[in-house]
């Protein structure tokens, strides 16, 4: 994208200019860039950067939590041969498969180069964690949610850091998702408009 200083206004006119009534543009705006869409003011390009950052970091926090489920499900404890009160299958193989899901989203974040497409995936992984905690929920499911698998216990993170940290990055996975739709909502209407 080239950088250069962008004139806008009005602050006289020239002979040939005089001869149309068109007006010559004098005032200058330094800050401005000019691209192939029209003019833009910066805080479009951080605006961009800031979607990308977010999309690589949802990529990021479910490698995590992919790695944590399959690593879990190889595991020996009893609690993986117990079943899980949504799905009513063995824990062991709940790891397993949704783990796989979850690769699959990271990998999609960090390769994909559709920038809704990836939105997407992060949107639909947040809401079925989202879903499945209101089903434990509403089943009045005392013990803590195993989402992150049990190799926490391995390496000596507590079951309330773990839900907690689960918890924040649900918040972070569902705010940003949001956030990024409007700045990219925004965009779309400001490309539209620099296109009429």
């Amino acid at each position: 994208m080239a950088k250069r200083t962008i004139t806008i206004g009005c602050h006289g006119t020239d002979e040939k200019a005089h001869q149309n009534g068109s007006p010559v543009c004098m005032i200058q705006y330094p800050h401005l860039v000019m691209s192939r869409h029209g003019v833009r003011w910066p805080g479009e390009r951080w605006a961009g950067r800031a979607v990308e950052a977010f999309l690589l970091s949802g990529g990021l926090v479910f490698g995590v939590t992919a790695a944590a489920k399959v690593l879990s499900s190889m595991g020996h404890v009893a609690l993986l041969d117990a079943i899980d009160p949504v799905f009513g299958v063995r824990y062991r193989i709940l790891f397993a498969g949704v783990g796989a899901v979850e690769a699959c989203v990271a990998v999609a974040c960090v390769v994909w180069r559709n920038v809704v497409g990836r939105l997407g995936v992060i949107a639909w992984m947040t809401s079925n964690i989202v879903v499945y905690r209101i089903g434990l929920w509403w089943m009045e499911y005392k013990g803590h949610c195993r989402c992150l698998g049990t190799y926490t216990d391995n390496i000596g993170v507590s079951e309330q850091h773990a839900e907690a940290a689960l918890v924040s990055a649900v918040w972070y996975c569902g705010i940003g998702v949001v956030l990024s739709a409007i700045l990219i909502r925004s965009k779309r209407k400001s490309d539209s408009e620099h296109k009429a």
